[in-house]
C-alpha cells in the first residue's frame, strides 16, 4: 500500500530505493517473527535499528538512509491507524560525519582533459567522445543524458533541452523541476554534430523517438552509459600505462566488460562531481553552477563541491585583489 501510494510522486529510481530499504524491514520481520504492525512500538523500532547495524553490517550512512525510508513508512502507517501516533518521531537517525555523508570520489579536471584529448585524437566524433565530452562539459546526471533526443539538440543556437517524459520512459530525477536548457560551447556542438552524422546508430526507441545516444537496438541504456564511462576512464585506455603495476595484456580489468574492476576507473557520478568542482574552480558563480547542474546550492556544497581549502582561498584572493 505504501509503495503504491508513493508511486505517483517518486521517480522510478527513488521508488526502487524505497522498495529495497523496506525489504530490509521484511527480512527483520522474518528473522524475529514479527508479523503484526499493531504490535509495533518504540522497542521494536530500536530492535530493527540494532538488527540492521549488527546483522546487516551497514555503515552509518546506509543505516541512516534505510531508517529514513522506514520512518516515512511508519508515518504512513500512523495515518492509516495501523500504529500509534507519534511513533515515527521516535525513530532517531544516526549522526553522520559530514565526510562520510558525502562521497568524495570524482575525476580530476587534469585527468578528464587527458581522456578528452585522447578521444579527440584517436576516436573523434565517436559515441565515447561525444558522450564523455558532453557529460564533463555539462555535469549532467546519467538519467538526463539518457533522456536526450536528437531533436533536443540545437547546434546553431548552442544548447540542449532537457524534458521530463515519464510517459515514454525518460523521466528526470527532479521531474518538471529538472527541465531546462543547457548551453554548450561551439566545439562541443561540433563534436555532437559529427557524432550524429557519422557514428550515431540511425534507430528509434520503443516509443518512436530518436535518442541522441544509441545502440544498434535503440536508446543507450543507463548501465551501458556507465560501462562506457568505466572503460574510457581506465588509465591504460587513454595513456597506455597502468599506475597499479599490472601487465595490461593480462589484466582482467583491461577488457571492456570488466573495466569497472580497475581501481582507477570511475562511473558517471564522479564525472558530474568533478565537472561541478571544475566549474567552481574556474570561478563560475555557484548560482550559475547550481542552475546548470540542477542541484540546490546547499546540496551542491555538501555533496558535489570538492574544492580544497587552498583552491577556495585562491579564488577569494582573485576577487579581493580587485577591491
Amino acid at each position: 500500500m505504501y509503495l503504491s501510494d508513493r508511486e505517483a510522486e517518486l521517480a522510478k529510481s527513488s521508488l526502487q530505493n524505497h522498495r529495497y530499504h523496506l525489504k530490509r524491514f521484511l527480512e527483520f520481520c522474518e528473522a524475529t517473527g514479527f508479523e503484526d504492525m499493531a504490535d509495533m512500538d518504540g522497542r521494536t523500532v530500536y530492535e530493527f535499528k540494532q538488527y540492521r547495524r549488527d546483522e546487516g553490517g551497514v555503515n552509518q550512512q546506509t543505516l541512516s538512509n534505510q531508517l529514513s525510508t522506514f520512518r516515512v513508512f511508519i508515518r504512513f502507517c500512523e495515518n492509516l491507524g495501523e500504529v500509534e501516533k507519534g511513533l515515527a518521531d521516535k525513530i532517531e537517525l544516526p549522526d553522520i560525519d559530514p565526510s562520510e555523508a558525502a562521497r568524495d570520489e570524482m575525476i580530476e579536471a587534469e585527468r578528464a582533459f587527458e581522456v578528452i584529448e585522447y578521444l579527440e585524437k584517436f576516436e573523434y566524433g565517436s559515441k565515447k567522445h561525444a558522450l564523455f565530452y558532453l557529460m564533463w562539459h555539462t555535469a549532467l546526471r546519467v538519467g538526463s543524458v539518457y533522456a536526450i533526443d536528437v531533436d533536443d539538440f540545437h547546434p546553431e543556437e548552442g544548447y540542449i533541452e532537457l524534458h521530463h517524459r515519464p510517459e515514454s520512459d525518460t523521466p528526470l530525477k527532479n521531474k518538471q523541476h529538472g527541465e531546462r536548457e543547457v548551453n554548450l560551447k561551439d566545439y562541443v556542438c561540433q563534436v555532437l554534430q559529427d557524432y550524429i552524422i557519422h557514428n550515431r546508430d540511425k534507430v528509434t526507441d520503443d516509443h518512436g523517438r530518436e535518442p541522441l545516444f544509441t545502440s544498434p537496438h535503440g536508446r543507450l541504456y543507463k548501465n551501458q552509459i556507465r560501462r562506457l564511462v568505466y572503460s574510457i576512464t581506465r588509465p591504460c585506455y587513454y595513456s597506455g600505462e597502468c599506475p597499479h603495476g599490472e601487465d595490461i595484456e593480462d589484466c582482467e580489468a583491461a577488457s571492456f566488460n570488466q573495466s569497472s574492476k580497475c581501481p582507477s576507473s570511475v562511473s558517471t557520478h564522479p564525472i558530474r562531481r568533478g565537472s561541478i568542482t571544475y566549474h567552481l574552480n574556474e570561478e563560475v558563480p555557484k548560482e550559475v553552477v547550481s542552475d546548470r547542474a540542477n542541484v540546490s546550492p546547499k546540496i551542491l556544497e555538501q555533496h558535489y563541491n570538492r574544492q580544497t581549502e587552498s583552491e577556495k582561498r585562491k579564488i577569494r584572493k582573485s576577487h579581493l585583489d580587485n577591491l
